[in-house]
């Protein structure tokens, strides 16, 4: 599922390519644009509470954004991981006790993230459906439990309580989040903030075969995640249009011997079940049981 996700974000980041390289009209009023575009400035839960709404976006207004808000086509759709062990201080601090905060609109607010936790093998643990045992405590941060947000999400400023004003809870660390293209990001890993925000980038329905991000929407058939049905867009000319034609994987491997080939096609051969979902704000991991016949 990591690599469908990768590929998910190679499609998303390439249809904002070509956005780049593209020109088209659109139908988005400016007023709406402009007042979108503060809003999102100071909290990018503004995103999930228009969805849809920029679908009409036109390709000069998509470049105003990009610049307005200090990324790249690249750095907007991409996601920081930090692992656990580069908070050796706070390992075995319960989960649920932690967020991440940064400053948007001259106020520390919440950020969306994630912490996901790994089994044994290296599969993303998912109580109940993992066969290996976890890799650490469930439920508390452990070295390899991975901690996800987005980049785009930091903020531009430090965090001073003075200015910004004080905020419940424990202020841990301050991450600093670098691109040689946009000026630096702050966020703040904090311990008791009762505040989550409301964005949520990414969703998965195992038994309608559905994953539903901020740019792009795809189906596929719930019996076997491979069979991909459907890929469209959120914005841009063909919003909501089906882009995908087909997708066709052939194998051709040794067995014991070089000489002696099995062939393996994904419409005969391949069969990826999903049979368990991490369901993050930031990032969706899928537990699959992949099946190969062979004669």
């Amino acid at each position: 599922m990591r690599l469908l996700c990768l590929a998910l974000m190679a499609l998303s980041s390439s249809a904002l390519a070509e956005y780049k390289r593209h020109t088209w009209e659109g139908n988005l009023p400016e007023r709406f644009f402009d007042t979108f575009l503060e809003l999102y400035k100071k909290d990018p839960s503004a995103l999930a509470r228009y969805p849809g709404g920029l679908q009409n976006i036109s390709s000069e207004q998509l470049h105003r954004a990009i610049v307005g808000l200090d990324t790249t086509h690249f750095t907007y759709m991409y996601p920081m991981t930090l692992r656990g062990y580069e908070f050796p201080r706070y390992k075995g601090t319960p989960i649920e006790r932690l967020s991440v905060m940064a400053v948007r609109g001259d106020r520390l607010i919440p950020i969306p993230f994630q912490i996901d936790e790994y089994d044994r093998t290296g599969l993303i643990w998912i109580h109940g459906h993992n066969q290996a045992p976890p890799e650490g405590t469930p439920d508390e941060f452990d070295d390899f439990d991975e901690l996800v947000f987005m980049f785009r999400d930091g903020g531009r400023e430090t965090y001073d309580p003075a200015q910004h004003g004080q905020v419940e809870g424990q202020i841990l660390q301050e991450i600093r989040l670098d691109s040689p293209r946009n000026d630096p990001r702050y966020v703040y890993l904090v311990l008791d903030n009762p505040m989550r925000s409301e964005a949520d980038y990414v969703a998965a329905d195992l038994d309608e075969g559905k994953l539903d991000s901020t740019v792009v929407e795809m189906h596929y058939d719930p019996k076997n995640l491979i069979d991909i049905k459907h890929v469209a867009p959120k914005a841009g000319p063909k919003h909501h249009q089906n882009v995908m034609d087909n997708i066709y994987i052939n194998i051709s491997t040794g067995i014991l011997n070089e000489n002696l080939r099995v062939g393996l096609d994904n419409r005969k051969n391949i069969r990826a079940v999903p049979i368990a979902v991490k369901d993050g704000p930031v990032r969706v991991s899928m537990l699959v049981k992949a099946r190969i016949w062979y004669l």
